[in-house]
Formats: structure tokens, C-alpha cells, sequence
């Protein structure tokens, strides 16, 4: 939580205090895969002393308390956060400048940087495996520049890799402006969503996204390619599989079209066509749930991948949200009707992995809701029906019956 005073650091649970950092004015902050480190940023402003920028970007040791690197970060954008990437086991400590990437390792406790040049980098998104040859790997965006087109590749970042590597992997395309970047978690591929302002065929208002996919191996480049989509139209939504051997995709012009794709680009599964913008996996990569929320009815399907990529339909449901998220242990989906996005009928629902409403909670005005995470392997994937599943009440359905009781007694 931020505080007039600084930043303080808790434990899932709210009640056991982790550290305490020093740093008024944090608009912005994220924490590295292992919780280890605490990245703030304040808004940019003069130096006190002689009038150049303040170094406003800051890694912390949660252990400590103190701060381990300062940087200067001209640019807080909430869209373009986190600007630092970390290794999987927060070993290393990446930062995007032009034409570089400066490399911080954990040996030197991040005292001195190593320069990745990438020439017109602009964004870039670090494999999320833990071991081998992925573990090392670097997908990086190159904008169109003075008439030559746009570009993401794969690299080697480790120390044993030249300081101009060559792409291991790489892949170019017209009309493209920025991209997001999406690994799956064992550093196998990357998704590049790809976009513009602009759609040169007048089709959409909200300009033009294309889709590609690059493998991680050298090896597989020739598999790289522009991803082939169900529908004609925008993309509006892609997600990973949290196991890392699916993809979902919800795309073209409403009713869009939902496909799942292998790890390989290969289309596995049509799930079908609806008023959909919106696809959320569980924890377990086993359940997902496709929605169409915003200016859509707000239509959730509940679906049940098989290991061939099969999907089994679980229930159905209109309730209009905006957000959506699994609980940590993957049986529940919770929706959201937030402010500013809607000022009126503001609440929170739950529902089980087959669709049935067991809670809602309304607010006069509800600006985020969130599920409390739980550490890794807290929970484990359980089968679609568990024995007895029908005769116990949900947790969300006992909470609400306390709630209930609680305010009948008042």
C-alpha cells in the first residue's frame, strides 16, 4: 500500500507487515516474479540540487528496505508499466532504452549493467521459463522506421551472447505502430500482437491488429508466422493457457469468433461465434470462460478443455461486467460492474466453473475487485465434478448466507 510516508509491504493476509520502503509519491509499482524485489516509480521531476531529472524509477530490497538501483524514467504510463523485466528467479534485471537493452544482474547486486544492443527497440518482454535455453531468451518489437517495416525477433540475452546479437528468430510486417508481447510459460513462443491507429480499409474505428507467432528455438524459425485468424476483423482478445500448451483467440467484427490454438500455431478448436471481446483461463490452464463485456449483453460461456483441446460446454450465463477473473484454486469466476466505466448498478459477482451465480455484492460505487492470490501450489487441478460437488454449498454461497444473517440480526 502507498502512504503519504512510503510504500508498505504485506503478506497475502493483510495482517503481517513484510517491509516498509521510504518513497512518497509512488504512482506505480510492481513486485518481481519471486516477491523478492519491489519496483516504484514516482512522477518525473528536477532534481532539488542542479535542475536535472530526478531519479524517479527504483528497485528495492524487500529483506533490507533499501534501494538497490535508481534510474531516471522520463515517461509513467499505467499502459506501458512494468518497465523492468526480471528472469524468472529475479537473477537479472532488464531495462528498455534506445537502441539498448541494459542487462543488471543479482552477482553485482545490480551495481553495473551490460549492454543488449537492439537497434529501434521499443518494447520487450523476457521468457518466463526457469531452466534451459529459454530461460535466456529476449523477444524485442522494432517500429517501422524511415521506410523499412516493423519487426520482433527472439535473442540471447545471456552473458555468453555477442553485445549486437542476431535475432535467433525473427519476423517482419506492414502497417504496424506498437505490439504487445506474450510468452507462454515454458518460453517455447511468443505472441506478437501487432497494431495501428489506423485502418486502412475503413473497416474499424479502433484501427488494425494482426497477430503473429515466433517460436523460441532457432531451430523452429521457420515456423514463425502471421497467425491465421477465424474472422476478418479486429482482435480483441488473446490469452495464453497458463500450462502453456494453448492459445485462445477471440477475433472479427461482432459476433466475433473464438479459436484455440496448440503451442505450435495449430488450430485445435473452434469454440464457436458470439457478441465475445473476452477470454479468461483458470489457474490450471482446465477451465476458460469467453465473455463479451463493455457495450456487449455480457454473455459468459463455461468450458472444460480436455488434453486433446477439445472443449466441453459447462453452463451459460448473462451478466454484464467489466472485468473477470479465476480464483486461485480455479473453481470460481468473478466479475466485476466498475467505475468509471459505469456509474450506476456497481457490484461484484461470483460464479461456479459451470456457471451458477452463488454471490453477488452491490455498491453504491466499486472502483476494483479483486480475488486475495495464494503462493504457488496452494491449490491443486481437481476433476469437473467432484464427488459431492452437488450436495455441498459453495464457499461464495455460505458467505452470502453470513452476510444475509448478518444484516437480518441488525
Amino acid at each position: 500500500t502507498s502512504t503519504a510516508e512510503g510504500v508498505d509491504v504485506y503478506d497475502a493476509s493483510g495482517k503481517n507487515k513484510l517491509a516498509s520502503i521510504p518513497e512518497s509519491g509512488v504512482v506505480l509499482m510492481a513486485l518481481s516474479p519471486s516477491t523478492g524485489y519491489l519496483v516504484t516509480c514516482t512522477k518525473p521531476q528536477k532534481d532539488g540540487g542542479d535542475g536535472s531529472p530526478a531519479k524517479n524509477l527504483k528497485v528495492w530490497d524487500l529483506s533490507t528496505g533499501s534501494c538497490v538501483l535508481a534510474l531516471t524514467q522520463k515517461t509513467v504510463v499505467k499502459d506501458q508499466w512494468p518497465v523492468m523485466h526480471w528472469s524468472a528467479d529475479d537473477s537479472a534485471l532488464m531495462h528498455c532504452v534506445t537502441n539498448n537493452v541494459h542487462v543488471y544482474t543479482k552477482a553485482d547486486n545490480f551495481a553495473t549493467y551490460r549492454k543488449v544492443t537492439v537497434k529501434g527497440v521499443s518494447g520487450m518482454a523476457l521468457s518466463p521459463a526457469a531452466s534451459g535455453p529459454a530461460a535466456s531468451r529476449l523477444a524485442a518489437f522494432i517500429p517501422e522506421a524511415k521506410g523499412s517495416l516493423a519487426s520482433a525477433g527472439v535473442y540471447d540475452w545471456s552473458g555468453s551472447a555477442a553485445s549486437e546479437p542476431t535475432a535467433l528468430v525473427r519476423k517482419s510486417f506492414f502497417r504496424t505502430q506498437g505490439a504487445k508481447l506474450m510468452w507462454n510459460k515454458t518460453g517455447s513462443a511468443v505472441l506478437v500482437l501487432g497494431f495501428t491507429d489506423v485502418d486502412v480499409t475503413n473497416q474499424s474505428y479502433y484501427g488494425e491488429q494482426k497477430l503473429h507467432y515466433l517460436p523460441s528455438d532457432p531451430a523452429k524459425s521457420d515456423a514463425a508466422c502471421t497467425v491465421a485468424l477465424p474472422k476478418e476483423g479486429p482482435v480483441h482478445d488473446v490469452q495464453w493457457s497458463p500450462a502453456g500448451d494453448f492459445f485462445a483467440v477471440v477475433a472479427g467484427f461482432i459476433p466475433a469468433k473464438v479459436m484455440l490454438y496448440d503451442a505450435a500455431c495449430k488450430p485445435v478448436y473452434d469454440l464457436g461465434s458470439g457478441p465475445y471481446n473476452l477470454v479468461r483461463w483458470n489457474p490450471f490452464g482446465r477451465f476458460l470462460a469467453v465473455a463479451g463485456f463493455g457495450n456487449l449483453p455480457g454473455d459468459i460461456i463455461f468450458y472444460d478443455k480436455k488434453a486433446s483441446g477439445a472443449c466441453k460446454q459447462m453452463g451459460a450465463v448473462r451478466s454484464p461486467a467489466v472485468t473477470a477473473e479465476w480464483s486461485p484454486d480455479g473453481r470460481s469466476l468473478l466479475t466485476a460492474l466498475v467505475a468509471p466505466r459505469l456509474r450506476v448498478d456497481n457490484a461484484f459477482k461470483v460464479f461456479t466453473y459451470y456457471g451458477e451465480q452463488v454471490s453477488t455484492q452491490p455498491f453504491a460505487t466499486l472502483f476494483e475487485a479483486s480475488w486475495t492470490p495464494a503462493a504457488p501450489g496452494t491449490y491443486e487441478d481437481g476433476p469437473s465434478h467432484p464427488p459431492g460437488w452437488q450436495q455441498h454449498p459453495h464457499p461464495a454461497q455460505q458467505q452470502q448466507a453470513a452476510r444475509q444473517q448478518q444484516q437480518q440480526q441488525q
